[in-house]
């Protein structure tokens, strides 16, 4: 067993030290992904949160104006309608940085994206700095 998985292990190593080297700028790169490594992780999960948030968001939603829509005869004239009529407990907030859409006409719910506030800042008036955000953006100030 132990013999299977050194041999294993060694191949590995073998294989993988077998690779064309000799491409110009290739250690420059490798150097500057290990530098931008955290920023980029921090990135990518921050995006990561915002899909599934965005999902879960629509899918509460949308799941209300159907039954609504079966239950009633048609779809609500605005989302809080789902509150007061007990088919939600509440609306579920949009994710940072996104605002909810709905087509009372279609019954169709959308998350889209803010426009930037009018300023030049990225953010508006009175909301939180989001600090992993922040460092995300190669923000480090506190």
């Amino acid at each position: 067993m132990k013999t299977t998985f050194l041999m294993l292990a060694t191949a590995a190593a073998i294989l993988t030290g077998c690779g064309d080297s000799s491409k110009p700028g290739t250690a420059a790169n490798t150097v500057s992904n290990t530098v931008n490594a955290p920023t980029e992780y921090l990135g990518t999960v921050l995006n990561a949160k915002q899909t599934a948030e965005k999902s879960i968001d629509t899918t509460a939603i949308n799941n209300a104006l159907n039954l609504f829509n079966q239950m009633e005869g048609c779809y609500p004239a605005d989302l809080n309608e789902l509150v007061t009529k007990k088919y939600l407990r509440t609306l579920p907030p949009p994710p940072y940085g996104y605002k909810i859409i709905y087509d009372a006409t279609k019954g169709e719910v959308k998350v889209v994206k803010n426009s930037p506030p009018s300023g030049g800042g990225t953010e508006a008036k009175g909301q939180k700095h989001d600090g992993l955000r922040n460092i995300a953006e190669g923000k480090l100030s506190v």
